[in-house]
Protein backbone atom coordinates (compact mmCIF):
# COMPACT_ATOMS: atom_id res chain seq x y z
CA UNK A 1 0.00 0.00 0.00
CA UNK A 2 3.06 2.21 0.79
CA UNK A 3 4.86 1.63 -2.37
CA UNK A 4 1.73 2.09 -4.42
CA UNK A 5 0.94 5.25 -2.90
CA UNK A 6 -2.41 5.05 -1.31
CA UNK A 7 -3.50 8.61 -0.12
CA UNK A 8 -5.13 7.14 3.72
CA UNK A 9 -2.33 4.81 4.48
CA UNK A 10 -0.31 7.46 4.27
CA UNK A 11 -1.86 9.52 6.24
CA UNK A 12 -2.48 7.32 8.80
CA UNK A 13 1.42 6.50 9.00
CA UNK A 14 2.17 9.81 9.10
CA UNK A 15 -0.17 10.26 11.65
CA UNK A 16 0.91 7.12 13.30
CA UNK A 17 5.07 8.25 13.39
CA UNK A 18 3.98 11.88 14.81
CA UNK A 19 1.88 10.22 17.96
CA UNK A 20 5.18 7.89 18.63
CA UNK A 21 7.22 11.23 18.28
CA UNK A 22 4.95 12.73 20.71
CA UNK A 23 4.75 10.12 23.19
CA UNK A 24 8.60 10.00 23.22
CA UNK A 25 8.81 13.66 24.06
CA UNK A 26 5.98 13.10 26.92
CA UNK A 27 8.27 10.78 28.12
CA UNK A 28 11.59 13.09 28.06
CA UNK A 29 9.73 15.53 29.31
CA UNK A 30 8.51 14.05 32.58
CA UNK A 31 11.82 12.35 33.26
CA UNK A 32 13.56 15.65 33.22
CA UNK A 33 10.85 16.88 35.41
CA UNK A 34 11.14 14.00 37.81
CA UNK A 35 15.26 14.75 37.88
CA UNK A 36 14.42 18.20 38.36
CA UNK A 37 12.43 17.91 41.47
CA UNK A 38 14.74 15.24 42.66
CA UNK A 39 17.37 17.60 42.10
CA UNK A 40 14.88 20.69 44.31
CA UNK A 41 14.13 18.09 46.79
CA UNK A 42 17.94 17.15 47.79
CA UNK A 43 19.06 20.69 47.12
CA UNK A 44 16.14 21.75 49.83
CA UNK A 45 17.03 19.27 52.12
CA UNK A 46 20.88 20.35 52.07
CA UNK A 47 20.59 24.12 52.65
CA UNK A 48 19.53 23.24 56.86
CA UNK A 49 22.73 22.10 56.93
CA UNK A 50 25.01 24.11 55.22
CA UNK A 51 23.54 27.23 57.47
CA UNK A 52 24.44 24.82 60.39
CA UNK A 53 27.88 24.38 59.06
CA UNK A 54 28.23 28.04 59.00
CA UNK A 55 26.67 28.80 62.57
CA UNK A 56 29.15 26.40 63.82
CA UNK A 57 32.21 27.75 62.09
CA UNK A 58 31.65 31.28 62.99
CA UNK A 59 31.20 29.82 66.60
CA UNK A 60 34.37 28.49 66.42
CA UNK A 61 36.29 31.08 64.33
CA UNK A 62 35.23 33.63 67.31
CA UNK A 63 36.78 31.44 69.67
CA UNK A 64 39.93 30.79 68.52
CA UNK A 65 40.22 34.59 67.20
CA UNK A 66 39.71 35.50 71.14
CA UNK A 67 43.12 34.63 71.76
CA UNK A 68 44.59 37.60 70.24
CA UNK A 69 46.46 38.15 66.57
CA UNK A 70 50.32 38.64 65.45
CA UNK A 71 51.49 41.27 64.30
CA UNK A 72 51.39 40.31 60.68
CA UNK A 73 47.43 40.00 61.41
CA UNK A 74 47.19 36.12 61.35
CA UNK A 75 45.66 34.45 64.87
CA UNK A 76 47.80 34.14 67.23
CA UNK A 77 48.16 30.28 68.31
CA UNK A 78 47.40 28.97 72.16
CA UNK A 79 48.07 25.89 73.03
CA UNK A 80 46.10 25.03 76.61
CA UNK A 81 46.46 22.53 79.12
CA UNK A 82 49.78 20.90 77.46
CA UNK A 83 52.44 19.76 80.05
CA UNK A 84 55.27 20.33 77.50
CA UNK A 85 56.98 23.61 77.06
CA UNK A 86 55.47 24.84 73.81
CA UNK A 87 57.21 28.31 72.49
CA UNK A 88 57.25 28.43 69.24
CA UNK A 89 55.39 26.34 66.11
CA UNK A 90 58.80 24.05 65.94
CA UNK A 91 57.78 22.96 69.70
CA UNK A 92 53.64 22.72 69.24
CA UNK A 93 54.74 20.37 66.25
CA UNK A 94 57.36 18.41 68.15
CA UNK A 95 54.64 17.82 71.11
CA UNK A 96 51.75 17.05 68.76
CA UNK A 97 54.25 14.02 66.87
CA UNK A 98 55.14 12.96 69.95
CA UNK A 99 51.62 12.37 71.62
CA UNK A 100 50.89 10.92 68.06
CA UNK A 101 53.33 8.06 69.31
CA UNK A 102 50.78 7.13 71.96
CA UNK A 103 47.52 6.92 69.10
CA UNK A 104 49.66 4.03 67.42
CA UNK A 105 49.25 2.16 70.46
CA UNK A 106 45.21 2.66 70.41
CA UNK A 107 43.15 0.51 68.41
CA UNK A 108 42.01 1.45 64.65
CA UNK A 109 39.59 4.24 64.56
CA UNK A 110 39.51 5.14 68.46
CA UNK A 111 39.57 8.91 68.79
CA UNK A 112 42.60 9.94 71.02
CA UNK A 113 42.59 13.25 72.78
CA UNK A 114 45.74 15.25 72.30
CA UNK A 115 45.20 18.38 73.89
CA UNK A 116 43.54 22.10 73.11
CA UNK A 117 44.73 24.91 71.06
CA UNK A 118 42.53 28.13 71.09
CA UNK A 119 39.64 26.56 72.62
CA UNK A 120 39.68 23.71 69.92
CA UNK A 121 40.41 20.15 70.88
CA UNK A 122 42.86 18.32 68.84
CA UNK A 123 42.25 14.58 68.54
CA UNK A 124 44.24 11.77 66.60
CA UNK A 125 42.83 8.94 65.50
CA UNK A 126 44.78 5.63 63.92
CA UNK A 127 43.49 5.05 60.96
CA UNK A 128 44.17 1.90 57.67
CA UNK A 129 45.14 3.23 54.41
CA UNK A 130 43.83 1.35 51.11
CA UNK A 131 47.40 -0.34 50.81
CA UNK A 132 47.68 -1.88 54.39
CA UNK A 133 49.92 1.08 56.11
CA UNK A 134 48.60 2.75 59.54
CA UNK A 135 48.30 6.10 59.66
CA UNK A 136 47.64 8.88 62.30
CA UNK A 137 45.01 10.74 61.46
CA UNK A 138 44.45 14.50 63.19
CA UNK A 139 41.44 16.96 63.01
CA UNK A 140 40.41 19.69 65.72
CA UNK A 141 37.15 19.58 67.02
CA UNK A 142 34.90 22.38 67.91
CA UNK A 143 31.20 23.38 67.18
CA UNK A 144 32.54 21.97 63.73
CA UNK A 145 35.21 19.55 62.75
CA UNK A 146 38.53 20.69 61.31
CA UNK A 147 41.17 17.95 59.49
CA UNK A 148 44.64 18.68 59.92
CA UNK A 149 47.74 17.88 58.32
CA UNK A 150 49.51 15.19 59.99
CA UNK A 151 53.17 14.98 59.26
CA UNK A 152 56.86 13.51 60.58
CA UNK A 153 58.93 16.92 60.69
CA UNK A 154 58.20 19.21 63.28
CA UNK A 155 58.32 22.66 61.79
CA UNK A 156 55.89 21.15 59.17
CA UNK A 157 53.43 19.72 61.25
CA UNK A 158 53.59 23.03 63.87
CA UNK A 159 52.81 24.50 60.50
CA UNK A 160 49.82 22.60 59.86
CA UNK A 161 47.77 23.38 63.12
CA UNK A 162 48.95 26.98 62.73
CA UNK A 163 47.20 27.35 59.27
CA UNK A 164 44.10 25.10 60.31
CA UNK A 165 43.09 27.31 62.74
CA UNK A 166 43.90 30.25 60.51
CA UNK A 167 41.49 28.75 57.82
CA UNK A 168 38.35 28.66 59.41
CA UNK A 169 37.42 31.95 58.14
CA UNK A 170 38.01 30.71 54.59
CA UNK A 171 35.67 28.05 55.01
CA UNK A 172 32.77 29.88 56.59
CA UNK A 173 33.29 32.09 53.36
CA UNK A 174 33.13 29.30 50.96
CA UNK A 175 30.18 27.21 52.81
CA UNK A 176 28.61 31.07 52.54
CA UNK A 177 29.24 30.92 48.27
CA UNK A 178 27.56 26.85 48.53
CA UNK A 179 24.79 28.43 50.25
CA UNK A 180 24.05 31.13 47.66
CA UNK A 181 24.57 28.83 45.00
CA UNK A 182 22.57 26.54 46.42
CA UNK A 183 19.34 29.06 46.96
CA UNK A 184 19.69 30.15 43.51
CA UNK A 185 19.52 26.29 42.30
CA UNK A 186 16.39 25.94 44.57
CA UNK A 187 14.94 27.93 42.45
CA UNK A 188 15.95 27.46 39.37
CA UNK A 189 15.48 23.51 39.78
CA UNK A 190 11.90 24.73 41.70
CA UNK A 191 10.68 26.09 38.01
CA UNK A 192 12.03 23.79 36.36
CA UNK A 193 10.08 20.74 38.17
CA UNK A 194 6.67 22.83 38.32
CA UNK A 195 6.64 23.10 34.22
CA UNK A 196 4.07 22.65 32.14
CA UNK A 197 5.04 20.49 28.62
CA UNK A 198 4.26 23.19 25.95
CA UNK A 199 2.57 19.89 23.48
CA UNK A 200 0.01 18.63 26.38
CA UNK A 201 -2.52 19.42 23.96
CA UNK A 202 -1.25 17.66 21.14
CA UNK A 203 -0.79 14.44 23.09
CA UNK A 204 -4.16 14.59 24.75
Amino acid sequence: AVLSGDPLFMEFARLDDKAKKIKRAKKTFESERQNNETLYNKIKSNIPNIKNEISQMEADSKKVASYGLEENGRIKITPIDWKEKIENTKDLGQAVIDKKLLVLKKPVGQEVYLGNVNGLELFGMLISKQNGDMEVDLHFRGQHLYLVTSSVDPTAQGTAINATINKIESLIEKRKEDLDRSEKNLVKYKELSQGVWGKQDEYD
